[in-house]
């Protein structure tokens, strides 16, 4: 009889080493496909930052072109400001200077000529 129950616990211990085996291989394969899994995610997500980095360097390169663009066009505009506002004083200047002129024409009007009221 000790021969047969040996022989059992042989077979049982067998069976749980091949389950135990199986149960490693099985856990081993499962770290396997997650730590696969965790590769392709993080690869996929690299790529897509990337193309999203370059996207915003794009736009950003648009940006500094117009901006620069803007710059130049804000530059000229005040040089043709600066341009209108000498030639407005000059005007004003040259407006009181015959107002000055007609006001000085008037009074000698006056003092030259009498109206005479209408009757």
């Amino acid at each position: 009889m000790k021969t047969e129950q040996t022989g059992q616990e042989r077979e049982r211990g067998k069976m749980t080493a091949k389950g135990v085996l199986m149960t490693i291989g099985m856990i081993a394969l499962g770290v396997l496909i997650t730590i696969g899994v965790e590769e392709i995610r993080s690869g996929a997500m690299k790529r897509a930052l990337l193309t999203e980095v370059q996207t915003l360097q794009e736009n950003n390169q648009e940006l500094k072109t117009k901006n620069d663009k803007l710059t130049q066009e804000t530059k000229a505009l005040r040089a043709q400001v600066r341009t209108l506002q000498g030639k407005n004083e000059d005007l004003q200047t040259k407006n009181d200077e015959l107002t000055e002129q007609i006001k000085a024409l008037e009074a000698e009007l006056r003092t030259k000529i009498r109206i005479v009221p209408n009757r």
